[in-house]
């Protein structure tokens, strides 16, 4: 019995050190056995993203109008002004900061770089906005800087013309400083803004008429005639010029300015 016993007990171990025997082998030699695994989906959480909120330029005063007489046009504000371009009948865009590009327009449309009506603006040096017709507008103004924007303002302007426009005398400017009387002036053509002789009226609006001989000027009588606005002379030749300048809007003569010049080398 013990014999058997004996056997049995031998046998088994047999059996056991066959199993694994076999179970190494079914591994390379030299590498591990690999367990095989399945990669569960990763779970995502939504994530929020906020908005992104328009950069806004803000400041008191960054993009507003002004009257000719200063006074600041409220947002959303109407104001009556005299046509002809008087210095109550001027519009003018203006900013508190100086290095702001300015965008205006004239037909209810948000301005901007892309949609404006005459151009990006300087506060230092804005355009003057007048008109010659009666009427009504909404003109908005917005200032820019480095792609952003401030808030628009816009102005309800009527236009209306005066029962008596009163016009002064043309004035004569070079290079910012009044001149009169007789002067001399350098010959140039006219490219050189500094040696240019501007001429100006109270109404820029006006239409100038001028002679240049010393002839009383007139709508029948004139060398020239030119709307005030920005109207300039030169003479790329030395001579001598008598220039007598009338301003007239509405049918009123303003009195005459004189001028006697000598255009030098």
């Amino acid at each position: 019995m013990k014999i058997l016993w004996k056997l049995f007990v031998t046998g088994a171990v047999f059996v056991l050190a066959g199993c694994a025997s076999q179970e190494a082998m079914d591994s390379e030699p030299g590498e591990p056995a690999v367990e095989e695994t399945r990669a569960e989906e990763p779970v995502v959480e939504p994530v929020e993203v906020a908005a992104a909120e328009p950069t806004l330029l803000d400041a008191e005063g960054i993009a507003v109008f002004k009257a000719g007489d200063g006074a600041v046009v409220a947002a959303s504000g109407s104001i009556t002004l005299a046509t002809g371009g008087a210095e109550t009948g001027r519009l003018i865009p203006t900013s508190s900061d100086s290095s702001v590009t300015l965008y205006v327009t004239r037909d209810g449309s948000i301005p901007s770089a892309g949609n404006n009506w005459g151009g990006p603006m300087d506060p230092a040096n804005p355009q003057m906005i007048t008109r010659l017709l009666e009427g009504t507008g909404a003109y908005r103004i917005v200032a820019e800087l480095d792609g952003s924007y401030s808030e628009v303002l816009t102005a309800y302007v009527t236009w209306q013309h005066e029962e008596n426009p009163v016009l002064e005398a043309p004035t004569f400017e070079v290079a910012g400083r009044r001149v009169n009387g007789s002067v001399e002036l350098p010959v140039s053509d006219g490219s050189d803004e500094d040696l240019r002789l501007y001429v100006g009226s109270n109404y820029v609006g006006a239409t100038l008429y001028i002679s240049r001989d010393g002839t009383e000027p007139s709508p029948e009588n004139f060398w020239k005639s030119q709307m005030a606005d920005g109207t300039y002379v030169f003479s790329s030749e030395p001579t001598m010029a008598a220039y007598r300048i009338v301003a007239v809007w509405q049918n009123v003569v303003s009195p005459i300015a004189s001028l006697d010049v000598s255009w030098i080398e």
